[in-house]
């Protein structure tokens, strides 16, 4: 029998914002993080109105990581906003585990996706180049403490491709 998974997946619910905050706060720079009135807004009425998903990982009953997705529908577009895993588990595979459930739950209607990243943010960078994503535009200061940063987009088919992760409808 294989061992159960270290981790579980499911969607956020606006009562898990302050587990939110404390993620962010443990592995982003003090600029980069969400404040509990942005998870609130992002877990709740953006989320109701299906225009936002945030999924986190639960370890233990401790939120560990955590995707964040916004769906543009003109643009056919997933606008992935963070992801975010704890430093003991980086490597793991969670934050690949939680691209691939994002991307499960995204409607067939979308085909690309983006994100930005910090440009100091060199494993990040990395974990992205590796799932196919390709850098398409700088961005001066992109970050609030002046950092620049990198914008990166994949189309769904080849990063769903790169994670051996099937369609919504398959």
């Amino acid at each position: 029998m294989p061992a159960p998974a270290p981790w579980s997946i499911s969607d956020a619910i606006p009562a898990d914002a302050a587990e939110l905050v404390a993620l962010d706060q443990r592995n982003f720079p003090h600029e980069d993080w969400f404040d509990r009135r942005l998870w609130r807004r992002i877990l709740g009425e953006q989320a109701a109105r299906g225009q936002m998903l945030t999924l986190v990982a639960r370890q233990q009953g401790t939120v560990v990581g955590a995707i964040v997705g916004e769906f543009r529908p003109r643009a056919g577009r997933l606008l992935v906003w963070s992801i975010a895993v704890d430093v003991p588990l980086r490597g793991s595979g969670l934050a690949q585990q939680l691209t691939a459930e994002l991307l499960q739950r995204t409607p067939a209607i979308y085909h690309q996706v983006g994100l930005d990243v910090r440009r100091d943010n060199v494993r990040a960078r990395r974990f992205y180049e590796r799932l196919g994503f390709h850098p398409v535009r700088e961005i001066p200061s992109g970050y609030a403490d002046g950092t620049d940063a990198i914008r990166y987009q994949v189309s769904l088919d080849e990063l769903r491709h790169a994670l051996g992760s099937p369609g919504p409808n398959d």
